[in-house]
């Protein structure tokens, strides 16, 4: 998860090394924590984690590998300015598919900034 989305914070949680199944436990906890805050469910509980079958954890492993590509930031859009300046940027989104895609928009940072809207549907062979 860290990996892939390295501004999660649930995951800095983790802890090293694990002793005890208390630890293992609490690790279990922090992992759904971090999926939770990046928008992702799997039906597991902490106590799957802390003591793991093989075919329960092959499906967790195939979901996060599914799951986990879209994580990864394409580009940095910078904005740099002189305070007190706006500055504007525009993003070219398409669509060459057949069905239409969705996008959910969720912004990092400062509270004094904010999305108008925290969803973006794009129809389908939209360029």
């Amino acid at each position: 998860i860290q990996s892939h989305v390295p501004t999660c914070a649930a995951i800095q949680n983790m802890k090293f090394p694990c002793s005890t199944i208390e630890s293992y436990e609490e690790n279990g906890n922090t992992i759904i924590a971090a999926l939770h805050e990046i928008g992702l469910s799997f039906p597991v509980q902490p106590t799957d984690l802390a003591n793991p079958q093989p075919k329960d954890m092959l499906l967790f492993v195939l979901f996060l590998y599914h799951n986990l590509q879209h994580y990864v930031p394409k580009t940095t859009i910078i904005f740099s300015s002189m305070l007190g300046q706006n500055v504007t940027k525009q993003i070219e989104l398409t669509n060459p598919s057949k069905i239409p895609i969705i996008y959910f928009v969720q912004l990092q940072g400062s509270q004094d900034f904010v999305v108008r809207d925290t969803q973006l549907k794009i129809e389908p062979r939209q360029m």
